[in-house]
């Protein structure tokens, strides 16, 4: 991760923040649940509200998709369709074995901080090795709460 100062840039009072905090780099064995007809791994879009910690790996997975949904503009099939979508499911089948990622029932998502993450600002980490990180290190937890 790295840090990004934003200078001239709209902000907002936001009343909430979301934080990574970790210790090391080991990764766990996959948790995720399996899809038993496709063997892919099955995702989900979620609320992420405040004063919560997630920590375990099916809800740090649904954090990724989220995000990338707000960033494709709400559309799952252009989420689906997206580098970034395809990056994580490569991570996915590479650590795994897992023949794919499929996102299953939605309903309404939601992530309480910015109004719409951003590529560059938000903590979102979008290389593989840093996805892997985030989803299957235990040490890694998002926290948010309100400021």
């Amino acid at each position: 991760m790295k840090l990004t100062v934003r200078n001239n840039f709209f902000e907002t009072n936001s009343s909430s923040v979301h934080t990574l905090i970790y210790k090391n780099q080991e990764l766990e064995p996959s948790e995720l649940p399996i899809n038993n007809k496709t063997g892919r791994i099955i995702g989900h879009l979620d609320t992420f509200g405040c004063e919560f910690d997630y920590n375990d790996q099916d809800m740090k997975l649904s954090y990724l998709l989220t995000t990338l949904y707000y960033l494709e503009g709400y559309d799952l099939e252009r989420m689906i369709e997206s580098w970034d979508f395809r990056e994580l499911e490569d991570a996915l089948i590479e650590y795994t074995g897992c023949a794919g990622l499929e996102v299953a029932d939605y309903g309404d998502p939601y992530i309480d901080h910015q109004s719409v993450p951003y590529y560059g600002d938000t903590i979102v980490p979008w290389r593989k090795q840093d996805m892997l990180n985030f989803i299957f290190n235990k040490d890694i937890v998002l926290h948010s709460e309100y400021d």
